[in-house]
């Protein structure tokens, strides 16, 4: 710092301070965007597939904030709020981040939202404001996860020129019926890992395809319209193993589920007790109880002492519900072991032969990327969370700062590697004494 004339003395808190109040009252995502438009453009940009990932993320904050959550003041900055926490901290207040990255995991748009925000709005508020800064944007390819899937948002996509691909949640009755259908389909293989452990199976993806009308909604005043979209099928070797291990287990709990639903009370009449079945069968879901009815004596307890007197009536007959066995339903245990060991992705790509599964496939599975070291986990390790600033306005300036550096670093990346490819080298580095 002293050879450029600054003196390190300079950079106080209240520097600092004044700094992220200039970057917040500029407005962070203009400020952004004038940066990504820069860097998304320049020659350094590849010629592959264009392509936007877009999540979410928690940042838990500690402490008290200057901000009022009742103020009406529209530039306080988000408001922190407890919500659902994705850092899995529940007791503590939070603030959302949306992020978007291009293919090469440079982050192109942010904004950090109130605390309670839901993924939804989100989503399409990143949405609008990459078509409106980052055009064009015709052919460009928008990748989520599950929480993109609805009308409003799909449909918002497709009227700013975007493709999308993403998960189809298990909440669609729809998602049930492409499992069903696409079992009897010829299925091809998509992806072929090594087992994680020694000893243990290939990791397999088989997938097929079927196209399947959906509903879309341009904007939030306009009427649904059903829209043909493509819908690709993956069986997993890995999920289908994973509900096989915890099958016994889930079998056990059910067991015990219906065993505690069985009245341990008697019924003064056979009717009552064999209406007490509905309660039992409503925990059924991969067994079968099998209930009866018996009759038993019951001796009605008493404070009087010494024997009964004539005519005095010390027993009644009661009628109990039994669980004489919980044997497995073979066909649901089958239909679970189907949908678990599936999943489905869908596109507006409808064209197989422009798209094939293998792509649809890969380009979902890149959505990590957005998660792991080139996004959210870069900039929770960096400090962004948790943050101790008490202003919000400050901590989305902070934000700011941090992804832009996050640009920084993924641009560099970007051009080591492409520049390797160029060349056709690779990066060495030495581990355990053996130089890979």
């Amino acid at each position: 710092s002293t050879a450029l004339g600054c003196d390190a003395r300079s950079f106080s808190d209240t520097r600092l301070g004044k700094t992220l109040d200039r970057i917040y009252d500029y407005g962070t995502d203009n400020l952004f965007s004038l940066i990504a438009q820069r860097v998304l453009r320049s020659p350094a940009s590849p010629a592959q597939r264009r392509l936007f990932r877009a999540d979410t993320t928690s940042l838990v904050l500690h402490g008290a904030f200057d901000q009022d959550p009742d103020s009406d003041d529209t530039d306080a900055g988000p408001t922190p709020a407890y919500g659902y926490s994705k850092d899995h901290r529940p007791d503590l207040k939070q603030l959302m981040l949306s992020l978007c990255i291009d293919q090469s995991n440079r982050p192109c748009a942010f904004f950090p939202l109130d605390g309670n925000t839901a993924d939804q709005p989100a989503n399409r508020q990143l949405l609008h404001h990459v078509a409106a800064n980052l055009k064009p944007t015709d052919g460009a390819t928008w990748v989520g996860d599950a929480k993109l899937v609805d009308p409003d948002t799909l449909g918002q996509l497709r009227k700013h020129g975007f493709h999308f691909v993403s998960l189809l949640p298990r909440t669609y009755a729809l998602r049930t019926h492409l499992v069903d259908t696409a079992v009897d389909k010829e299925m091809t293989v998509v992806a072929d890992k090594p087992a994680k452990k020694v000893g243990g199976a290939r990791r397999l993806w088989r997938a097929t395809s079927l196209n399947h009308n959906f509903p879309l909604r341009s904007s939030p005043d306009a009427d649904e319209e059903m829209t043909e979209l493509r819908f690709v099928v993956v069986h997993s070797s890995q999920l289908a193993e994973k509900f096989e291990v915890g099958l016994p287990a889930k079998l056990e709990r059910e067991r015990a589920a219906l065993r505690r639903a069985v009245p341990k009370t008697g019924f003064a009449c056979r009717a009552d007790a064999e209406g007490a079945f509905a309660g039992v069968r409503k925990r059924e879901k991969l067994l079968v109880a099998e209930l009866d009815v018996v009759e038993e004596t019951e001796r009605i307890k008493t404070t009087k002492r010494g024997r009964p007197r004539v005519g005095e009536v010390r027993s009644r007959t009661v009628y109990r519900v039994v669980l004489r066995e919980a044997r497995e339903n073979a066909d649901v245990i089958a239909h679970a072991r189907r949908q678990a060991s599936h999943f489905v992705l869908v596109t507006d790509h409808v064209d197989e032969q422009e798209w094939s599964n293998q792509e649809v496939f890969d380009v979902y599975q890149g959505q990590q990327s957005i998660e792991g070291t080139t996004g959210f986990r870069w900039l929770k390790d960096a400090a962004v969370a948790p943050v101790l600033l008490k202003d919000p306005r400050r901590i989305a300036a902070l934000l700011f700062v941090f992804v832009v550096a996050l640009l920084v670093r993924n641009h560099i990346e970007n051009r080591v590697r492409t520049r390797l490819a160029e060349l056709n080298e690779e990066i060495r580095y030495y581990t355990h004494n053996r130089r890979t």
